[in-house]
């Protein structure tokens, strides 16, 4: 079934449904007798047992817990939610994948309350009904209906928690760029009110239980480096798995927006170690992103020559691009640009990416190292957000909503053969006569693009037939880029 969209917003508003979304997993996922089900879940937070605690004074943002049958991700998820008594959380966001539903957006349920054995979750009506209104969120029942990603974590809040109010989000088709707007439009609804978000999801389905090992440790290294594009880079590379990606990455990139510098690794296990088969596994995680406030800048890394920049380059480079704008915009003289940093003089190509709110607001750079690093970044940030020709320059009211990205090119090498291309690693551009095109390497991964979308979309991007890239005439070039 696929829900269709309402223009420039999310799913199409469908049969409204019931008020009372019932369970519908009772008796197969978890017992249905609701003293069964708490004494079940009551046995999995006794003896659940972290890697490790989170400080003293650290500030819980967001959970990560699997989504099966309470059989085999049980004793992981009630890791994470072992943390919850005495946290005082009154609402729960919970951002679940669309398992039977293909749509674009994500769908925010419109009735009364949740129900399971345990009893009705309220939800969050006013909260809820802010989120509906956000660009990308709208609600349709039939992706509720039988989605199980949700009331899968419900009778364990209810154990944890008590009572609290319930936002029940379910995220269709995974992209970089979706999640990024998900991310966004929860903030802008939430304002300052106290929410504990979850993602939903469980990692490598149905490999061997080596394989789920090495897939699921790649997924891991980016959670607990709270690094949104390396995870999505591997994603869309195939160098891990998660049913939730896009949940995950939204909850990943609110949380970092809410504060979150620190992410634990709580517990990680396969359908293996809880009962399952060793010959075919599903990975499952629990994680916890929270504020430490005792927590140190990450140690600053030496530059190279070969294109390694250090925490503190990155910044300047960063803050020479704002300025830059700012100073634009206030009618205030162009600022005096001094590289403090002797790698920041060399000269490369850069691109400067420019988005408000998840969206892409401009992007120009300069694709040949004609200038040095820091003159190029601060001529693609004026050139991004005010001559991009696809959009209206930059006002003065969006100025705080404003992300920067730098995208610094290394040199351009031929394509010998279109296997070498790596989405998520290289970077395009195609010749043919007159006509060029360029696509940034992180380009495909935000839209989730084959490498046969990726080579259509550039030739697009320079004017040509989508398949003009088979053809013998024009010239195709690969490259990398640090981003930052």
């Amino acid at each position: 079934m696929f829900v269709t969209l309402m223009a420039g917003s999310g799913p199409a508003q469908a049969a409204s449904g019931p008020e009372v979304r019932p369970a519908v997993l009772a008796g197969t996922w978890y017992p249905a007798d609701p003293g069964r089900l708490r004494r079940s879940i009551q046995g999995f937070l006794s003896k659940a047992r972290a890697r490790a605690s989170l400080p003293a004074r650290a500030r819980l943002i967001a959970l990560i817990v699997p989504r099966a049958g309470h059989r085999f991700s049980g004793p992981v998820a009630a890791v994470g939610y072992k943390l919850l008594p005495q946290r005082g959380f009154e609402c729960v966001l919970i951002i679940a994948p669309s398992h039977r539903v293909a749509f674009r957006g994500v769908s925010i349920f419109k009735g009364q309350a949740y129900a399971t054995p345990l009893g009705r979750v309220p939800l969050d009506r006013a909260l809820s009904a802010a989120l509906r209104k956000q660009p990308g969120f709208g609600y349709a029942w039939p992706i509720h209906r039988a989605e199980h990603a949700i009331e899968i974590q419900l009778p364990f809040l209810q154990v944890a928690l008590g009572k609290f109010k319930l936002i029940a989000a379910v995220m269709g088709r995974p992209s970089l760029a979706r999640a990024r707007i998900t991310a966004n439009g929860v903030l802008e609804a939430i304002g300052r009110t106290r929410v504990l978000l979850v993602a939903s999801t469980d990692l490598s389905h149905f490999y061997s239980e080596k394989k789920a090992h090495a897939l699921d440790r790649v997924l891991i290294k980016h959670v607990r480096a709270l690094d949104v594009l390396g995870l999505a880079r591997s994603l869309t590379a195939g160098k891990c798995f998660a049913c939730g990606a896009g949940p995950l990455m939204a909850v990943m990139i609110a949380a970092k927006k809410l504060g979150a510098n620190r992410a634990i690794i709580l517990k990680y296990a396969t359908s293996a170690d809880t009962g399952g088969g060793r010959r075919s596994v599903v990975g499952y995680l629990a994680a916890a992103l929270y504020r430490d406030p005792r927590a140190k800048a990450a140690p600053l890394r030496p530059s190279s020559s070969g294109g390694v920049y250090s925490a503190a380059e990155r910044r300047h480079l960063k803050k020479i691009a704002r300025r830059a704008v700012v100073a634009r915009l206030t009618g205030r003289p162009a600022p005096r640009i001094r590289p403090r940093f002797k790698a920041l003089g060399r000269r490369r190509g850069a691109f400067v990416t420019i988005k408000r709110q998840g969206r892409l607001r401009g992007c120009i750079g300069h694709v040949r190292a004609t200038k040095p690093l820091y003159l190029a970044v601060a001529e693609a940030a004026l050139a991004a957000a005010f001559n991009d020709p696809r959009f209206k320059p930059i006002t003065r009211r969006e100025l705080a909503d404003l992300e920067f990205e730098i995208s610094v090119l290394s040199p351009f090498r031929p394509v010998k053969s279109f296997g070498e291309i790596v989405v998520g690693r290289h970077g395009l551009l195609i010749v043919s006569g007159r006509r060029a095109g360029l696509l940034l390497p992180q380009v495909p991964v935000e839209f989730g693009w084959t490498r046969e979308q990726f080579l259509a979309a550039v030739c697009r991007k320079a004017g040509l037939a989508a398949d003009a890239w088979r053809g013998p005439g024009p010239r195709l070039y690969k490259f990398t880029a640090e981003v930052f």
